[in-house]
Parts: structure tokens; sequence; C-alpha cells
């Protein structure tokens, strides 16, 4: 009948422990887990990388080879009362990776929690055949040791026990007693037996006291040591016939049947019970080290790896094939440094030269192979020597060592006749361990020279993005703040630009730029101190058809392009209505102009467009009268007033703060809102309102000059520690060969290839692989530059089936002359992420 319950190894974990037999290094099982499998029974899927749904896991409790069968291993997880709330439908162990090794189903089984009424220790066990228990690293936490009530009870002690236990119980092996130890001994009630290894129970104890006591009614010469003229003795050990025992004999007799056993304790010179120690820094002589803490001891030397630095230079081809003698071909994919060592028709040598003396190496590397084989080829200065590593699962990635004596002047790869082999990240090491893949140090400081703008000082050839709240630049003189731009503020977007040395700033702001010296174009002042009006007149007549600067009646057809300012006479404006004249007119393109006009203390403004003329005349705010004892809620044309005394800013008359002030009306959905701005506290308030009158005023703060002054000076005050790592992390360059590649940090990136031709003459597909594939199929742009003399029509054209990795075109030309020279180049735009 089929198996209902059963564990299967998963996919993962056969090829672990298959690996693990190759390599003769042992898999690490670290984890438990139980789930409920979401509701339903569950059958064991060697696909699964996962429990169905997982609703505990811990460190395993327990494991240990089977003493029924050495090829099964026991792995077990005990519950304590604390934990459960849940039902248990399946299992699964994970190795020390975190990744699912095998899995198990099990009857329906709920465990309760403390709280729920009802607490119980559940022991679950999943027992696993391999074909060698080696291959398991028998490891457990052992700072919480579960065992089963069957194993915790006692068993009996006879004279044979020994030390072990089973699902029944366990038993401890008990010295037997002799005159010179303690020990366990056996019981006789036989009082004539001379044997030393037997002890007397208290039946015979009692016989002998009987016996005495009987020997004492009849004697009637006690006192004289005299028993029918026979002499009384208190040796135990007498085997007289003529003498009778002692009450001194028979107490020392009933003493020696009646006494129980005491273990003597065991030391250098004597067996005998003895007290284990579960660490590794006691010196006392008499306590023995347990099994866990010589499992320590082994673990921590067998991690101890002996290795150094890699020998081999550029081990992922990031600068081409610098070091490398290529023989046959190469192939580089996406840019991560794949070797292939052969095809299956012609041999591809990929070598490196070394002066290494005779001493143990490691090479490892990671390889997919279409067979099961692998070797390196090395000559050691007399003669090449081939080391293999065998045994390989084909069509898959999986990492290779190789531990060899030798001196090494030379090493190949290479695969003839055995099929094509994929080579990454090789790595050549003095010692016996594979280590963990890194660079040779020469590669990490070319490519740091090559990638990083150096601290001291360089050039950068690309964009510098600064992506922090507080973005900004500082310079300094021999220390001293000499120059600042960027943000003012975290919480706004206006920029500052400061000349520390000088005391001149520039601030951009949302609606405004603000300098605290005068601005110049050339030796012309246009802009000063508190003055916003151009200083330079422009005189406008050359600018109007008929000579004179009466561009009051003018239409927008017939003003010219550009900007007017002429504040003359009324006379020359000549305006009607309630305007003066116009004093600025501005015409931005050729089909539509702006003009404005001031009257009193009212500012007017218009549109107009060539096709319609001038529209509807529209008014500014403007600089109001005095409020007085004006009320607010009253006060609703736009413009700007002012109180001036303090004591009619009284709250009946809807003041925010009872001190003079400015008022600022503005338009809003609901007519109008209003600003209003303390004289001395430099309080702001504002209001607006709905569809049922005034909304209550608010303040609001913002900071003035002194803060932009106050700003932290270095990276560190604004809390970036790392300025240089944030800089040069944002922007990578790279030059492979003929390829450039640029990456920006929006995913943006660019590669650029290029190759000289004499004359263009080969009209066949062409293809090149982009030194780092992008994400997505790129836009490409080709050129084609040569030397002849006169127009030829050379080029480039791009095939659809390009891919994101590998760009298809074909050259060609519309006349057939010799072009000389050329340089067929193109250029990739496309993302990296």
């Amino acid at each position: 009948m089929a198996k209902t319950y059963y564990s299967v190894l998963t996919t993962y974990g056969s090829q672990l422990f298959a690996n693990a037999m190759t390599n003769r290094q042992a898999v690490n099982i670290t984890h438990f887990a139980v789930g409920d499998g979401n509701g339903r029974a569950v059958q064991p899927d060697s696909t699964r990388t996962s429990l169905v749904r997982e609703v505990h896991k811990s460190a395993i409790s327990a494991v240990s080879r089977d003493p029924r069968n050495n090829r099964q291993v026991i792995f077990e997880l005990t519950l304590p009362e604390n934990v459960g709330g849940f039902w248990i439908r399946e299992m699964g162990i994970f190795d020390n990776a975190g990744r699912l090794v095998a899995i198990a189903n099990c009857p329906d089984t709920y465990k309760p929690r403390l709280e729920e009424g009802s607490g119980k220790i559940q022991v679950l066990r999943m027992i696993l055949l391999v074909s060698s228990s080696d291959a398991v690293t028998l490891k457990v936490d052992d700072t919480v040791i579960f065992v089963t009530r069957g194993q915790f009870t006692p068993k009996t002690i006879t004279a044979n026990s020994i030390n072990g236990f089973d699902d029944t119980g366990h038993s401890h092996a008990i010295d037997t007693a002799t005159t010179s130890r303690k020990g366990i001994t056996q019981l006789t009630n036989d009082t004539g037996l001379d044997s030393e290894v037997l002890a007397l129970t208290a039946k015979a104890g009692k016989a002998i006291a009987q016996s005495v006591a009987q020997l004492q009614l009849s004697t009637t010469n006690a006192l004289n040591q005299k028993v029918n003229k026979t002499d009384i003795s208190n040796a135990v050990n007498s085997t007289s016939q003529t003498t009778v025992a002692s009450s001194q004999a028979v107490k020392t007799a009933y003493d020696l049947a009646n006494s129980k056993y005491t273990a003597q304790d065991a030391s250098p010179t004597q067996k005998g019970l003895v007290q284990l120690a579960n660490n590794l820094t006691t010196d006392d002589a008499t306590k023995a080290l347990t099994a866990a803490q010589g499992k320590a001891l082994k673990d921590e030397i067998d991690e101890i790896e002996i290795g150094g630095r890699n020998l081999i230079k550029n081990s992922r081809l990031l600068n081409g094939t610098n070091h490398w003698t290529v023989i046959g071909g190469q192939d580089l994919r996406n840019g991560i440094a794949v070797l292939k060592s052969l095809d299956t028709s012609t041999e591809w040598w990929w070598r490196q030269s070394f002066n290494l003396p005779e001493k143990q190496y490691t090479f490892s590397a990671e390889v997919k192979p279409e067979r099961t084989a692998f070797y390196i080829h090395l000559q050691n200065g007399e003669r090449w020597l081939n080391f293999y590593a065998r045994n390989l699962t084909p069509g898959v990635w999986q990492k290779i060592s190789i531990t060899f004596v030798s001196a090494v002047r030379q090493i190949t790869f290479v695969n003839p006749g055995e099929g094509l082999v994929e080579l990454q990240n090789p790595m050549l090491v003095e010692g016996n361990r594979a280590m963990t893949w890194a660079p040779a140090p020469e590669d990490a400081e070319d490519y740091n020279r090559q990638n990083y703008v150096a601290k001291s000082g360089d050039t950068m050839t690309g964009i510098l993005n600064i992506n922090h709240a507080t973005s900004y630049l500082r310079g300094k003189n021999n220390d001293v703040d000499d120059w600042f731009v960027g943000r003012v503020r975290d919480n706004d977007n206006e920029v500052a630009l400061v000349s520390y040395q000088y005391s001149t700033g520039v601030h951009l702001k949302a609606d405004r730029v603000e300098s605290n010296k005068p601005i110049y174009h050339g030796a012309n002042k246009v802009f000063d101190e508190g003055n916003l009006l151009p200083v330079k007149q422009i005189n406008l007549r050359s600018h109007i058809p008929n000579t004179q600067i009466e561009y009051q009646n003018a239409t927008p057809t017939e003003l010219p392009m550009g900007s007017y300012i002429g504040f003359t006479t009324n006379a020359q404006l000549s305006g009607n209505g309630v305007f003066s004249g116009w004093g600025f007119v501005s015409k931005t393109d050729n089909t539509q102009a702006f003009r404005q006009a001031v009257n009193f203390d009212r500012h007017f403004a218009q549109w107009g467009n060539n096709a319609s003329g001038w529209g509807s005349v529209h008014e500014y705010f403007m600089l109001r009268p005095q409020l007085g004892a004006s009320n607010l809620n009253n006060v609703t044309m736009c413009g700007m007033y002012s109180q001036m005394s303090n004591a009619n800013t009284q709250s009946n008359l809807n003041y925010p703060a009872q001190e003079a002030g400015t008022l600022l009306v503005t338009p809003s959905a609901y007519g109008y809102q209003q600003e209003y701005t303390t004289f001395y506290s430099n309080k702001k308030f504002v209001r607006g309102r709905d569809g049922n009158g005034w909304l209550p005023w608010k303040q609001i703060d913002g900071a003035d000059w002194s803060e932009v002054r106050n700003k932290p000076t270095t990276a560190s005050g604004l809390g970036i520690n790392d300025f240089d790592n944030r800089v040069t992390a944002l922007f990578t360059y790279q030059k492979i060969g003929n390829f450039e590649i640029r990456k920006y940090p929006d995913g943006t990136m660019i590669q650029t290839y290029f190759y000289d031709v004499n004359d263009l003459k080969e009209w066949i597909e062409k293809q090149f692989t982009w030194a780092v594939a992008f994400a997505d199929k790129p836009m490409v742009i080709p050129k084609v530059e040569h030397t002849y003399g006169i127009n030829s029509d050379v080029g480039s054209a791009i095939m659809r089936k390009s891919t994101n990795a590998v760009c298809y075109y074909k050259l060609y030309e519309h006349n057939s002359e010799n072009q000389g020279d050329c340089r067929v180049q193109f250029l990739g735009v496309g993302r990296w992420k």
C-alpha cells in the first residue's frame, strides 16, 4: 500500500547533497519549520522552495544518526508549551542559507498554546535517507536541549548496564564494587560464603544477629569474655570454630549488609563518576569535555581558511583582455566577465602568465560545462601539468576548486574535445581553501582610478547631481568661507549665490530675484538698491512709424517687436478717460502686445493682438490711503494700505494684532483676501473668505536673510558624513576597448562604439555586442566618417533584429569611389535599470 505520510528532498536539496558527496563538504542543516497547509492536506513536492503556509520556524532541537541505520539522519524540533495556536500538516528543514532542503507531510494535529488552557511539549521528527550521513553536519544549538519523555525515563540499572538511550529510556554504566573501589554490588543471603564481591542482605544480618542474641542469652561468663570457656571474638572475618562473635562483630556485619552504594568521584588516577564541562575555559582536571564542545572545536578548526589574495589579474575582463593571451576567440556576455573556454569545433585558450614559486595553491571558479569535466593546463617552468575537476553537473553554474602544489609560470583554460565550457570569476590563491571571489588588488586600484573622482583634485567628464534636501556647494580658501551656491533652507526651493569675501549675494526666490548690491550691464547700472525700475531712459521716437512717442493710440500691428519705456510729459502720452498716459509697452511676438499705465494711486494693464486689437483694461492693486479707524471687514478694494496708529488696531475693528502695520488686499475665489504685516514685531497674518464671509486670521512665519548666513559651512554640519561617496556613487563611467559607457542616476545609459576601416567594401550583415547590455532595446544612431574629397553618400543601417545586447547593421554607399580611411561610429541611448 502506498505511503500516506513521507518526506522527500527538494530539487535544491538533491543538488545540495550531490555536491556535498562530490566535494566532500558537509551540508549544514540549521532550521526546522512547520505549516498548516493553508487548511488542507499536503503532498510533499520536490519542486517546492517553501512550505504551503509556514506557521512556525526555529532552530533544529536535535540532529543525530539513526543508531539502527547509519544512512538515516534524524532531525527533531521540540515545540514548548508557550508556542502553539496552529494546526500542523507539513514540515520542512532548511540549510544555513535559508533554503528549503526537504519537505514532509504528517497527520493533522493541533498544537495548543498555554494560554488556551492546555499546554504540551510536542516533538516533531523528520528522517532522511542519504547516501552517507557524513554529508550532514551534526551540529545543534545546545543552549536549549529537549528530550522526549521516553528518552528521559530512566531504565533499570543492572550489572550489565551501559551508557545509552533509545525511545524507551536511558541508562548509565556503573563500576562494580570491590574491597578497594565503590560501586554496584550483588546481595546474598548466604552467610557462609567467603566472597569479596558479594554483600550480605539485611536478612542475612538479621540471622546473624539472632544467632548472636541466642549466644548472649546462654552465656554466663560475658564479663570474662568466655562462653562455656570459649573465647568471644570481635572479628568479622574469622574462620575459627572455637570462638563466638561479639555484639561488635555482629553490628559490623549488619552495617556492612545494609550499607548502600555511594559512587566515588573520578580523577586522573581513578575511575568513577565524572561531571561534564560545556565550556573551553575551565582547567579543572576532574571534569570531562562535552561532545558539543568537542564538535565546536572541530567546527572552528574546519572553518579556518588558509588562503590569500587573488593572483589572477583582470579576472572579470573589466579591462578588455588586459593580462590575458587569447587564442581562438572570446565572448563577453552581459558585461559580467564570462570566459568561453572552447566551442565544439575550435579550441579557445585563455592564458595568463605568472612567476610564482612552488607552494600549495587553490584554483577556484564558477563553470557551466556541457559535459562533466573541466581542467586547467599549468606550466610549472619545466613541463605542463593538468589538474581536473570531475563529476560536474552539465548545463548549470557550479563552483569548482582544485588544490595543488607546484610552481606556476602559466595557467591556461582549455577543454579540447569535450564541448563548450563557460567560466567566470576565476581565482588563484595561496593555501588549501577556495576563497570567496575578490578581484586582484591591482584591479581594484585600476577601477578606482578610472571610475572615481579623487578627493585631492580631479576632473569630472559628466554631470554632477546633488540629491539631498539641503543641496549646496561651499568654497573655502585656507579654511575660510569664500563662496556659497545652493538651497537656502530645507523647506523651500529658494537658491542663493553668495560671496563671503565681498558680502555680496543674489537670492533667487519664487516670485523675484533679490540682490544686496547694485546690478550693472557693462558700465550701466541696471538695478539699484531699493529701485526696481530701469535707471536708463529709452528714447522711443525711432520705434514709432510717425516718429512720435505718442504710442497711446498705436494698434498692436503698428508696434514693432520689443519693449519700450518712456515716462515723458502727459501731452506726449495723451491718454483718455482715467488714464494720464501709457508708461510701458511690450510686444512679445509678431501677434500680441501688452501695455500698462499709472494714474495717481491706480495701475492699469491691457493685452492686445493683431487680429482683435486691444482688449479689456484691467486694474492692478496699488498703494491705497491710510486705514485710519476703518473696519478691516469693509476694506475690499485690492491694493496696499497702511495703519500708522496702534490705537486704531482694535479687535472690534477685526485686526489680527494690536500693532500698526500694512494691509494687502488681493483677489480670490470669493472676491478678495487680506494679508496684514505688523511694523515692529514683523509678524504676518492672512485670512480669506468663503460663502459665509471672512475666515479667522492665521499667523505665518518666515526666515530672514540671517538664516542664510548662519547655514552650516560643512557637509558634516548638514548631516552629510560621506559627501564624496554620495557624489561619486551617482555617476559611473567606463572605457572598455573602443566602448565608452556612461550611467546616470535616473537609469539612463549612453554607450559609444567605433572602429576604423580603409574603404567601405563589405555590404554583408555585421554585428557587435555592447560592452554593457541595456535593460531594454536602445535607440542606436550610426555615423560613418570618410576622407573622400567630395560629397559621398555613405552610411550604416541599423537592423530591427537588434536586441538590448547585440546591434546588427549593414554598411552602404551610393557610389563606388574609394572612401579612404573611414571611421564607423555608433551611439546607443537606453537604460541600465
